[in-house]
């Protein structure tokens, strides 16, 4: 009897300890994104740059946490079992360092251009010597500068993914200011709403920027109707007419090569732009084509019609 007791009380103590170490690992996944969508398509000379969102975030990616899952795919374990260890392993991991305090933003762009004027290498450093972006604040006449910024380029697009990022060090900034350094030209974009506050946890994870760029909502589009037949990604007003049987001319797509511009007014929208996606295939001609109307809203680009 006394032995079954101090296993039940080791017991009792073990699971305390997992218990309080699970609550504390649970909320280092709570963070919290503060976006604004803005939805501002500008022409440059050379490019044109769609300023789509900024987000205010108490976090960054914690750039210690590394783990190397290659001794365990080694194993050739049942894709299941794989992914409980996964999910496992980054319940229990600090991927944040979160500070209240001291916020950090980000503003999101995407720029294209024409791949038969220009090359992708040559956008990029126009946007570096021409190209500024700061944060204004009206009562004082004071901005605030980023202190980075990000480019990533693809050979299959001619999109560049642009991103500035800085300190949120003011409360009362009234909006953001684009200027052309060559040219003196100047955009202002004030703030005329409140910023939309999410909050994440593990069971409600932040989606990564990179999951919301045109070409992966395309890509998300294509995988599900082909695989799913589902309607993810279409702007609500457009679902009931939308034109369904221009995807069925084909079996299936692969996207290969994509090339977005600006259309301008279509349909019921006034900031239209196309996303022409090719399927490159040399052994299965002629080349498959589509071409997606889109437009960014909302803080997310929707779909609303396909040829």
């Amino acid at each position: 009897m006394r032995n079954k007791k101090v296993l039940k009380w080791l017991l009792a103590v073990v699971l305390g300890i997992w218990f309080v170490v699970s609550v504390f690992f649970y909320f280092q996944h709570n963070i919290q994104v503060e976006s604004y969508s803005i939805g501002k398509y500008i022409e440059f000379e050379k490019f044109g740059v769609l300023v789509k969102n900024i987000e205010r975030r108490n976090f960054e990616e914690n750039r210690m946490r590394f783990v190397d899952y290659s001794y365990i795919t080694k194993l050739n374990l049942p894709s299941n079992m794989f992914n409980a260890i996964y999910k496992v392993n980054n319940f229990y991991s600090i991927p944040y360092d979160i500070d209240n305090e001291k916020l950090k933003y980000d503003i999101n762009c995407e720029v294209i251009f024409d791949q038969n004027v220009i090359d992708a290498e040559s956008v990029g450093e126009l946007l570096r010597e021409e190209l500024d972006i700061e944060l204004f604040n009206n009562t004082s006449s004071s901005y605030i500068r980023p202190s980075g910024s990000s480019q990533e380029i693809s050979s299959s697009e001619n999109i560049i993914y642009l991103s500035y990022n800085g300190n949120w060090s003011q409360n009362s900034i009234a909006g953001v200011k684009i200027i052309n350094e060559k040219s003196g030209e100047e955009h202002v974009i004030e703030f005329e709403k409140q910023f939309l506050i999410n909050k994440y946890s593990f069971f409600n994870p932040v989606v990564p920027e990179r999951k919301k760029r045109s070409s992966s909502i395309i890509d998300e589009f294509i995988w599900n109707y082909y695989k799913q037949d589902s309607r993810f990604n279409i702007d609500d007003k457009y679902i009931e007419d939308f034109p369904w049987d221009n995807l069925k001319q084909y079996a299936d797509f692969t996207a290969d090569n994509y090339e977005l511009s600006y259309l301008g007014h279509y349909m019921n929208d006034d900031q239209v732009f196309v996303m022409k996606v090719l399927e490159n295939n040399q052994e299965n001609l002629p080349m498959k084509e589509l071409e997606f109307y889109m437009v960014y809203k909302d803080l997310s680009w929707k779909i609303i019609d396909v040829k």
